[in-house]
């Protein structure tokens, strides 16, 4: 599971602004969570237990969303054109080692992505809605909040 925070640090941010994002994750959709979400789950069981009390939640934002939907809902945010391009297992560890990645790590990252694309993370669960008694934040409150900000301006 990702974090819609992970779209505007590293290592997605660079590749963001400058056009492009190129993954191994194919098309299954994944439900990014807003970190904001996690947190508010965490302060409310921890200081709230209650009925929460021993339960495993799983957190996960409200719908699932292709890399390339995430991508172009980034673009059309943040103004200048960005593209998801999806590119093989191979490829994206190479592109990882060249920008200074150590071989273990960036296949590590790779086969998350593989794990992805073969829909590892395409459920999604009202548990945040369960514990917070709201939906969780959307894609696009991050998108419209981090835009806000300044990301993917590089």
């Amino acid at each position: 599971m990702n974090f819609a925070q992970n779209l505007d640090g590293h290592p997605f941010l660079v590749p963001l602004a400058a056009g492009e994002l190129a993954l191994p994750a194919g098309a299954a959709p994944e439900p990014l969570i807003d970190l904001k979400d996690v947190a508010d789950v965490a302060a409310a069981v921890l200081f709230e237990p209650g009925p929460r009390a021993g339960r495993v939640h799983e957190l996960t934002g409200p719908r699932g969303l292709t890399w390339a939907e995430a991508v172009e809902l980034i673009s059309r945010a943040s103004g200048p054109p960005i593209v998801y391009r999806h590119i093989a297992p191979a490829e994206y560890t190479a592109t990882l080692v060249q920008e200074g990645w150590g071989q273990d790590e960036a296949q590590h990252l790779t086969e998350m992505f593989v794990l992805l694309e073969r829909g590892a993370a395409a459920w999604t669960t009202g548990d945040v809605a369960t514990v917070l008694g709201r939906a969780p934040r959307t894609f696009v409150v991050f998108v419209l909040r981090a835009t806000a900000a300044g990301a993917w301006r590089c």
